[in-house]
């Protein structure tokens, strides 16, 4: 269904009857309204294909309306002119309602229309031509143009009247519904083009001001300088939507200007509609002819004419002869240029550009030429290496899918190794810890002992205590025995390791380290040899160097087999203890072995290959973190066995590995190590009790032997850390062993210490411990600092001896003799000359 708006028309109907008034409201409204031609054309009725129904035609209701005249006396003739409908405002909320209807009564009513509208123009006609002669001078157009003019538009308006006639006599019927002249109106609806033009030339109409267009069927003239003129109806209906005022300051040539241009854009648009005739064309130069000379008129009466003066079809226009085709050569406007010589230039300039322009082609011809034979050599090249590609392929996806499953296959098992791994080294700690505890407690136990025997202290001895005393002296009588079978004769108490266990515990540890031992050789029982047999693995990786070295060299493979390679050494090395008596050496292990020469028989002359540098990496990584766990957790300082054996592997390590060294994170963290660990034990370790000289000259005492074995503890710890010089700094190792332990516990216990026989290998073992690249910062004539106190004691006891040769008797004199030379030496050894040589003197 089609709505359309209401308009309201009884309001104009009361003011049809006064024209004067229905032209003065038509002007203060600003409404603007059709030319005649669009009104006076007999109306049509519509029939339409219903969209909602097959077979059915959509008819307009009844339009009722009103017809009556106008008469207007001009020149003292009656003229009459046809009434139209006049219009009112629209009403918005009523529209269109088309019905299903159709009747006799409409199609003679529709007769009727047209006969009247028929007699209409002719009587319009009659009166066009008795003022022809009038109008003439007045718009400056001949009879013959205005009659073709009246011929063309009354045929295209013909078809726009039916149609607003339509609409508009369908809007009448809701007007006055009491009228009973009601009419149906029957034709064909106007297609979209027609509808297109009418809005269009109504647009144009709005634009341009009713003052501005002619209508050529005009039949209302007024006589030059006469106050009267024909009033029609459609002069005050002003139905259209555009509530815009009419500018009428318009100047006469600028009137007749926009009048052409309305016009001729009218005419070109029903010449597109309609398809063009050669009249219409003909009319349409004449009108830009005459429009061009009207506007030369005004730029001779205003010296000059501006360019926007002229329509834009004006403006717009080229003219074809100015216009130089492309394939038409040029003709020049000074006459010289026809010379010989400068046509003979023109082709000589042309030649050289063209010669130019082929010789660049030429040149990429050569070179597209040069491109497609490399191309054809390298498809070729290709093709001949498409099975060695292949080979190449496969060789690396099994490669790649190798390493991933052994990649897979470590980290599964990594968890496991670990494991086992701290399981053997929680297995030495506890039994270290056990005889460090012992030790601790059997000190406790001889320094309480001795303080018992003092008047006046009594203390009960408990049985654990009993138990302890008795196991440590079986114990130490055992040792003095083989000692005795040994034939060793120089030794101290105090200098032997008490690492003795019972046979029970002895047993408990084997079973228990034999247990891991299993463990960990059953840890790859379940994946295939491929994968955990070291050979078979570094045999595909020697493949892939010899075959693919270039490819082995860009995947960085002897940066990562270290890596690889770590979880398989590290199961061999988890019943692996350096410390102990019978340990064996990592370099005789199968690892070792078996990597030992990898790449070598394709090894590069460059020293800086990742591959040469497989070994020294994997020592780092395995054998290096695994002593340093050892000695934080296992060692013993106080054995002395067990840190020759820790010193002659780090030793072997820094000389035959290179990345054994100072500046190597690893090899700091295992100084770091050693370092804490001897200072650990000089604080828990180190007890050199301090008794009355008077009390110690009784060598059977119990004070007497727990204060000599004590001391004798304490040079041994000397000793272990004086071992440490080529590894430790020696701002370190002198600090452990002069600060630490020198100067606290063993210049004290000299000091206290009887002079007599046993003083002097006491001294003389402090004295031949201390390193004498220590004094080779210093002056001959000078000691270190940290050894004044030493140089005075050992000054002291030379005294004291120097005392007893006057005092004693002559057996006494010679040993007394003997300790002063002896002091002497040590003094001498200790940079202290002006020390010895007082007692020399």
């Amino acid at each position: 269904m089609f709505k359309k708006p209401k308009r309201n028309f009884r309001g104009r109907r009361k003011n049809s009857g006064n024209d004067e008034d229905s032209n003065s409201k038509a002007s203060d409204n600003g409404d603007s309204r059709e030319s005649p031609a669009d009104v006076t054309a007999p109306s049509a009725c519509v029939s339409v294909p219903d969209p909602l129904s097959t077979g059915a035609t959509v008819k307009p209701k009844k339009i009722k309306k009103k017809k009556h005249q106008d008469t207007t006396v001009v020149d003292g003739s009656i003229h009459r002119s046809s009434s139209t409908l006049s219009f009112g405002q629209e009403d918005d909320e009523e529209g269109e309602v088309f019905q299903i209807k159709k009747s006799s009564h409409s199609r003679r009513v529709a007769k009727q229309l047209k006969k009247e509208s028929r007699r209409e123009k002719e009587e319009r006609a009659k009166t066009d031509q008795d003022d022809d002669s009038d109008d003439a001078p007045a718009t400056g157009y001949s009879m013959e143009s205005l009659k073709k003019l009246q011929a063309e538009q009354n045929a295209a308006n013909g078809h726009v009247a039916e149609v607003m006639l339509g609409s508009d006599a369908e809007l009448s019927e809701f007007d006055d519904e009491d009228d009973e002249e009601g009419q149906d109106e029957t034709g064909q609806i106007p297609d979209a083009t027609m509808i297109h033009l009418a809005r269009k030339k109504r647009q144009l109409a709005r634009e341009q001001g009713e003052e501005n267009f002619i209508p050529l069927d005009d039949t209302q003239r007024a006589e030059k300088g006469s106050k009267s003129r024909l009033v029609r109806e459609e002069d005050h209906d002003k139905s259209d939507d555009d509530g815009e005022r009419l500018d009428f300051s318009v100047d006469a040539k600028e009137k007749e200007r926009r009048h052409i241009e309305t016009t001729i854009l009218a005419a070109a648009e029903e010449d597109d509609y309609s398809g063009g005739s050669e009249d219409g064309e003909r009319w349409i130069q004449e009108q830009i002819r005459k429009g061009i000379g009207n506007q030369s008129n005004v730029a001779n009466e205003e010296g000059a004419a501006p360019n926007n003066a002229l329509p834009m079809q004006q403006q717009h226009q080229h003219h074809p002869m100015n216009e130089t085709p492309a394939n038409r050569v040029r003709v020049p406007r000074n006459l010289q240029d026809f010379s010989i010589d400068a046509i003979k230039k023109r082709l000589e300039d042309r030649l050289t550009g063209l010669v130019s322009v082929h010789r660049t082609h030429e040149m990429e011809m050569a070179d597209l030429q040069s491109r497609v034979e490399e191309c054809s050599l390298h498809t070729n090249d290709c093709g001949g290496r498409t099975k060695e590609l292949e080979q190449r392929y496969r060789f690396y996806h099994d490669m790649r899918c190798y390493v991933s499953d052994l990649v897979e296959c470590m980290n599964e098992k990594m968890s496991s190794i670990l494991y086992l791994d701290r399981s053997m080294n929680t297995l030495y700690k506890n039994r270290t810890e056990k005889f460090v505890a012992r030790r601790q407690e059997d000190v406790r136990d001889q320094s309480v002992l001795c303080q018992a025997d003092k008047p006046g202290f009594v203390q009960e001895i408990d049985p654990a205590t009993q138990r302890r005393t008795a196991e440590r002296e079986g114990r130490r009588t055992r040792r003095r025995r083989a000692r005795e079978m040994q034939n060793i004769t120089e030794h101290y108490d105090g200098l032997s390791t008490d690492d003795e266990e019972s046979k029970m515990d002895t047993n408990k540890f084997c079973t228990e380290k034999e247990r891991i031992a299993y463990d960990a050789s059953t840890i790859f029982d379940d994946v295939v040899e491929e994968f955990h047999h070291l050979k078979l693995i570094k045999s595909r990786f020697d493949d892939w160097q010899e075959k693919q070295k270039e490819s082995y060299d860009e995947a960085y493979i002897g940066l990562c087999l270290p890596k690889l390679f770590t979880p398989l050494v590290n199961v061999e090395l988890i019943n692996w203890n350096p410390l102990e008596r019978d340990a064996r050496n990592f370099e005789e292990m199968s690892w070792f072995e078996t990597l030992m020469l990898y790449g070598c028989q394709n090894a590069s002359e460059d020293a800086t290959s990742p591959d040469n540098k497989l070994m020294p990496s994997l020592v780092e990584k395995t054998v290096v973190h695994k002593v340093i766990v050892l000695v934080e957790e296992v060692w013993d300082p106080l054995s002395m066995r067990q840190t020759q054996r820790l010193i002659a592997l780090i030793r072997r390590l820094v000389q035959d590995y290179p990345v054994i060294n100072a500046e190597n994170k690893t090899s700091q963290a295992l100084l770091k190590a050693v370092a804490t660990r001897l200072k650990r034990c000089l604080d828990d370790d180190v007890f050199v009790p301090l008794y009355a000289k008077q009390i110690l000259e009784s060598k059977s005492s119990p004070q007497y032997l727990f204060f000599n074995r004590q001391f004798w503890s304490a040079v041994k710890l000397f000793r272990v850390i004086v071992l440490w010089e080529d590894i430790l700094s020696t701002s370190a190792l002198q600090e452990l062993a002069l600060d630490g332990l020198l100067n606290r516990y063993l210049v004290l216990g000299l000091y206290n210490s009887p002079v007599d026989n046993d003083v002097v290998p006491k001294c003389q073992a402090v004295a031949d411990a201390i390193p004498q690249n220590w004094f080779t910062m210093v002056d001959s004539k000078s000691t270190l600092p940290q050894l004044q106190n030493l140089v005075r004691v050992l000054s002291s006891i030379g005294a004291t001896f120097m005392q007893q040769i006057n005092a004693v008797s002559e057996f006494g004199k010679v040993y007394a003799r003997n300790g002063v030379k002896q002091v002497s030496k040590m003094l001498v050894t200790l940079h202290a000359a002006e020390q010895a040589a007082l007692l020399v003197s």
